[in-house]
């Protein structure tokens, strides 16, 4: 049969102030005590630590003789020899409160009170068996510092986070101005070899694209020079004969200088042109292809297509060879003698 020898009031049995380092010492006054009848197929053991199925099942026999709900109290249990089981309770806030911010020893009952002595007859406890710093009970010092380390360690991982991201975009900033200066300094080389003044250079493809075409140009023409005088190497004949520069003049000097474009590649080969780049809007593109087709009268539009993009839009272009090809020049264009060859991906703006 189940008993409950004391039950003490919500208001009295007050447990005195905790100190560090000391075990603390609860008075018997200021716990709940119930003896426990055995419970059939529950396993038997000195202490409840051992198994959290027995704990469980002891507490729940437990409740009926508690004044409070079962979750509010901390409960722990000690089987007597009779197979019976002690057990003692005190509600956590109260635990919290004889504990404060400090850190002792121990927290035990002080003693057993005279009812359970009577109910228990000649039994011996263990009253370190009712140790109320183990099981889930966590003490408000160490729920404090459990708290203050992971607020430290979420703060460590956003400082660590911010420091990231701001070396990355340091870094990529560094990327953007110095891949803006190797273009300034490509574009002012360029200019300065052909001789152009700010609006020429402006209008039309870009001046890399102009003197990469005047330098092939140039090469080509000391490759018939060659030719001419019974000498040429074989890499000069095979250059020769692969040489589109003809036509990359007639394009460049044909572009309709009044339409801002931004030529991303232009592709040549013997019998296509494939030009890509961005124009302001669709009707930019329309005039480029028909200004295009007017002034490459060798050439006629075979595919093209046209697409909104960041900005202005971009647009492919492909033009077929409707006539055999021209002729090379006899003299090649005038390039100045600091002239070098650059490989241009993309240039100009629209």
């Amino acid at each position: 049969m189940n008993s409950t020898p004391g039950s003490p009031g919500r208001d009295h049995g007050v447990p005195p102030t905790a100190r560090d380092g000391v075990g603390l010492a609860l008075p018997a006054d200021a716990l709940y005590w119930a003896v426990l009848a055995p419970i059939p197929g529950l396993a038997r053991g000195r202490r409840a630590r051992g198994s959290a199925a027995r704990t469980e099942a002891l507490r729940y026999a437990f409740e009926p003789w508690l004044p409070v709900a079962l979750d509010e109290v901390e409960a722990r249990f000690v089987t007597l020899g009779d197979g019976r089981t002690l057990a003692c309770g005190i509600e956590s806030r109260r635990l919290d409160e004889a504990i404060g911010g400090a850190d002792p020893a121990s927290v035990v009952p002080a003693a057993l009170p005279e009812c359970v002595r009577r109910e228990i007859g000649s039994a011996q406890v263990d009253l370190s068996a009712l140790e109320f710093r183990s099981g889930a009970f966590v003490s408000p010092r160490a729920r404090r510092r459990a708290a203050a380390l992971q607020a430290a360690a979420v703060c460590s991982l956003c400082v660590s986070l911010l420091t990231l991201a701001a070396g990355m975009q340091q870094g990529a900033a560094r990327d953007r101005r110095d891949a803006a200066a190797a273009r300034d300094a490509a574009s002012r080389l360029a200019v300065s070899a052909l001789g152009l003044d700010t609006a020429a250079a402006a209008r039309g493809p870009a001046p890399e694209l102009r003197l990469a075409a005047e330098v092939r140009a140039l090469q080509r023409t000391r490759v018939k020079s060659g030719l001419a005088s019974g000498s040429p190497s074989r890499g000069e004949v095979e250059g020769a004969g692969g040489d589109r520069t003809a036509d990359l003049l007639a394009l460049l000097g044909g572009w309709p200088e009044s339409i801002p474009v931004r030529v991303e590649s232009i592709v040549l080969d013997r019998d296509s042109l494939a030009l890509r780049g961005v124009v302001r809007d669709a009707g930019d593109f329309e005039r480029l292809t028909l200004g295009l087709g007017e002034s490459l009268r060798a050439w006629s539009p075979q595919a093209k297509s046209a697409a909104k993009a960041r900005e202005g839009y971009s647009f492919a272009l492909t033009l077929q060879r409707s006539s055999p090809p021209p002729p090379p020049p006899a003299t090649a264009p005038r390039v100045s003698s600091d002239a070098a060859t650059l490989h241009i991906s993309k240039a100009g703006s629209p």
